[in-house]
């Protein structure tokens, strides 16, 4: 038995505390990261701190709730299920590939609500400065409003060739430097995303 001497008292209490310090190393490095004072009177943790901890919460809580449905947690459990298949162990791995999709998803949707009320002659716009390294001027894209307003000369009535054109650069498609027009690498991924999409047909205006 002398062999486990060492086990008395003091040396049980301490293969304790060496383990809960394992088990729980987290949790008590965040604590002490809030402790502002130690006194006979107990621990001061900083309340700034644990407000900010609980708004962390709370806007996880708002962002999980403003999305919903019995279907979007079936579709959470088949993404899931798909990570898991695929053998994703490292959690930064797989937060890394989840933004990139979710990156990929977000800018579909912007392509598509783009698409749904851009006109045909911006469209041609596009194409024309995709090939057009050195720009083009004011008067250069002009030929494109005039075509269209003649063929569709209700829809133009209201719409000036300065609107017309600034709607372009206001979605960032199209950027202005030095006098001159240039498309973005925004546009050249959404004229990509057309073809992609099968939805590079004619269409009004």
């Amino acid at each position: 038995m002398e062999h486990f001497a060492w086990l008395a008292w003091p040396g049980v209490v301490l293969i304790v505390i060496i383990i809960f310090l394992f088990l729980f190393r987290r949790d008590m490095s965040a604590l002490l990261g809030r402790i502002q004072k130690i006194s006979r009177n107990g621990i001061q943790v900083s309340s700034s701190q644990i407000q900010k901890a609980t708004d962390q919460k709370s806007s996880a809580e708002e962002l999980m709730r403003a999305f919903d449905s019995i279907t979007l947690r079936e579709q959470e459990k088949s993404i899931k299920k798909d990570l898991e298949n695929k053998g994703l162990s490292s959690q930064q791995e797989t937060i890394d590939i989840l933004v990139r999709h979710l990156a990929a998803t977000q800018m579909a949707l912007r392509f598509e609500f783009i698409n749904k009320i851009i006109w045909g002659s911006q469209v041609a716009i596009l194409v024309n400065l995709n090939s057009k390294p050195l720009g083009e001027t004011f008067e250069m894209l002009r030929p494109f409003y005039q075509e269209a307003s003649k063929i569709y000369p209700e829809a133009f009535t209201n719409y000036t060739f300065d609107q017309y054109l600034n709607y372009l650069v206001s979605a960032n498609l199209v950027i202005l430097k030095g006098g001159k027009y240039f498309i973005t690498t925004l546009g050249r991924d959404f004229l990509g995303y057309l073809v992609a999409t099968g939805q590079t047909g004619i269409r009004p205006f």
